[in-house]
């Protein structure tokens, strides 16, 4: 090699002369992808736990109103039975307060969330089939 530098008055190109500095570039690219990295993934933790707490909110809300047509649907229940037992005539409808369109209630639930629930039931056992949250999110 020393030959060839000698002759040409250049080195030659097998020379690592750079090799330092882009080790060093290396090294430095992995460790700012790794921060980036971090980075994200703090803010997506976050991200997560502000909708947990959304998601927790919503449901304080939803549970008062879900559990009074559940209260209601069983009083209802037993005035049937007790209609049915004592063969009178059906009594009126104990749900009032309700949007009621078939088997479906439609239930709205205030508060600094304001949601609106929709609630199927069976209309022979009067127990709640499923349950869907229309929300107005922001």
């Amino acid at each position: 090699m020393k030959e060839t530098e000698k002759r040409t008055g250049r080195r030659s190109p097998q020379c690592h002369s750079g090799f330092v500095s882009a080790y060093f570039l290396s090294v430095f690219l992995y460790l700012s992808l790794y921060c980036g990295v971090l980075a994200v993934n703090l803010k997506n933790r976050s991200e997560v736990m502000l909708n947990l707490k959304q998601e927790q909110e919503y449901f304080l809300e939803e549970s008062p109103a879900v559990r009074q047509l559940m209260c209601d649907l069983a009083k209802q229940k037993a005035a049937e039975d007790e209609a049915k037992e004592d063969e009178e005539e059906e009594s009126d409808s104990l749900l009032t307060g309700y949007e009621i369109s078939g088997n479906t209630v439609l239930l709205s639930a205030a508060g600094p969330y304001p949601v609106q629930i929709l609630a199927v039931y069976d209309p022979e056992t009067y127990r709640i089939v499923e349950i869907q949250s229309l929300r107005s999110e922001p």
